[in-house]
């Protein structure tokens, strides 16, 4: 019995590490992403108007509605339709996938808190497309060490992050015109691949189904003796160069923030 309640508080206890390591960067990023995103659209809106919405809405919202809609398929949802990009005035919406799902299934229920968060995935593996083409020839998004903890892949975000700076700051590099293509594709991709409060709102049960079998996964490896610093490790190989490219997508949402209101401050405000 002993030995039951020690595997039973283990795998406890390694849920709620591993919803503090690897799943609350995840989150911090996100939110400020979509804070900056926030920021860039509503200074574009009411600087320049509508217009404005296309400087970085031709590409980064289809990515955004082809993430839910690919999300949907994995899940079972039935796409009843999908505007790429429509922006509307009268709702704020660039675009949209309406979707159906049976309330009774598990998997469904489950899939609607992943099919909110889709575009971070979506946003991300485009621009780790970007980067392997486009992005400076030297810098490699490298996996983690095996065994690697919570600080390891933090680090290594930073470090690989700081090493895709150096490598766009070289002169050499500035000076291609694939540099230039690979920063303002990464900023169309990256200022709209923050999930919306509308993504997210519903897929409470979802994320709730989500974290119940994370827990259950846990207790049945610490029940059968298994390791669970193995789980933790593989979630973090994948996690770790996500927050690079959410980094990088941060980073150039800032930059981008502050170049948009320094050109714009001497236009006045638009009624929208």
């Amino acid at each position: 019995m002993d030995a039951t309640l020690d595997s039973l508080l283990t795998g406890l206890l390694a849920t709620g590490r591993q919803i503090a390591t690897i799943l609350g960067p995840l989150a911090a990023a996100a939110a400020a992403l979509h804070l900056v995103q926030s920021q860039l659209t509503g200074r574009l809106l009411s600087r320049v108007g509508w217009g404005g919405v296309w400087l970085t809405g031709w590409l980064g919202v289809p990515v955004h509605e082809l993430s839910h809609a690919a999300a949907c398929v994995l899940f079972g949802h039935k796409i009843k339709r999908m505007r790429l990009f429509a922006p509307d005035r009268a709702t704020g919406r660039l675009g949209d996938v309406e979707h159906s799902f049976d309330p009774k299934s598990l998997w469904q229920q489950l899939g609607r808190f992943f099919i909110g968060i889709a575009p971070l995935v979506g946003g991300a593996l485009v621009l780790w497309a970007l980067s392997a083409v486009l992005g400076p020839p030297d810098v490699r998004f490298e996996p983690l060490a095996a065994g690697a903890g919570p600080g390891d892949a933090v680090a290594a975000a930073i470090r690989q992050g700081a090493a895709l700076l150096r490598g766009l700051a070289d002169p050499a590099v500035l000076g291609r015109w694939t540099t230039w293509a690979f920063l303002y594709l990464c900023l169309c991709v990256g200022a709209h691949m923050a999930p919306s409060s509308t993504d997210l709102k519903g897929g409470a049960l979802g994320l709730a189904l989500a974290l119940a079998a994370l827990l259950l996964l846990n207790l049945v490896v610490a029940l059968c003796g298994g390791r669970l610093d193995a789980l933790e490790s593989l979630a973090l190989a994948a996690v770790a160069p996500l927050l690079v490219l959410l980094l990088l997508a941060l980073i150039l949402g800032v930059g981008f923030l502050l170049v948009v209101v320094l050109l714009t401050a001497p236009l006045p405000e638009r009624a929208l």
